[in-house]
């Protein structure tokens, strides 16, 4: 059973990318479809529902797999929650194309936030049409706001073309800088404690 770090964090990481979509110029909250924990099967493997989910509203079917999906771990630990991911990017055909995890730690409190899609796995690729899920920015957050990326990620960045289908006329991608990182951080640490 899901507890309060589980939900408090997941549904609020939720409701600010929804608002941050709305904002979009040509786009409201009507523009993605909430999918949430909608359960999900593939022939041969394990089924999964994400804690949060979403798709662009164009989707329909009961079977609309989310373009956009969090995990949230409190007893899981990071490498589930990686695999977890691995299973959404790889099982969707391409569907999902991103995946947030937030890996919520209370004793000291910290919440690290890794985001994954499809990319090379590496600059050198002699293959670039090879992609694999990768793990592409990370964001680690102390109980005092100190934000540390062992990627170096400056922001979390979430690509138009990873929401949407349609990317004509794309007017912008969803970012947070790492103030608003910390932000949401702090603000978490707070309710929570």
């Amino acid at each position: 059973m899901a507890g309060p770090e589980h939900e408090r964090v997941g549904g609020t990481l939720y409701l600010w990318i929804i608002d941050k979509i709305a904002s979009l110029p040509g786009h409201t909250w009507r523009s993605i479809e909430p999918i949430c924990s909608t359960r999900f099967s593939v022939p041969g493997a394990r089924s999964k529902e994400g804690d949060e989910a979403f798709g662009p509203s164009t989707r329909v079917g009961r079977d609309a797999w989310p373009s956009v999906v969090m995990e949230v771990g409190y007893s899981e630990t990071e490498s589930q929650l990686e695999m977890d991911a691995y299973w959404w990017l790889t099982k969707s055909v391409g569907k999902t194309r991103f995946v947030i995890t937030v890996k919520v730690n209370r004793n000291p409190f910290e919440l690290k936030i890794d985001c994954y899609m499809m990319a090379p796995p590496d600059y050198f690729l002699r293959n670039p049409a090879t992609l694999i899920s990768r793990r592409v920015q990370n964001f680690r957050v102390d109980a005092a706001g100190n934000i540390d990326s062992d990627l170096f990620s400056t922001k979390l960045h979430i690509p138009y073309s990873c929401i949407f289908d349609e990317v004509d006329g794309n007017p912008g991608d969803i970012e947070f800088s790492l103030e608003e990182i910390r932000e949401f951080a702090l603000d978490r640490f707070h309710k929570l404690a």
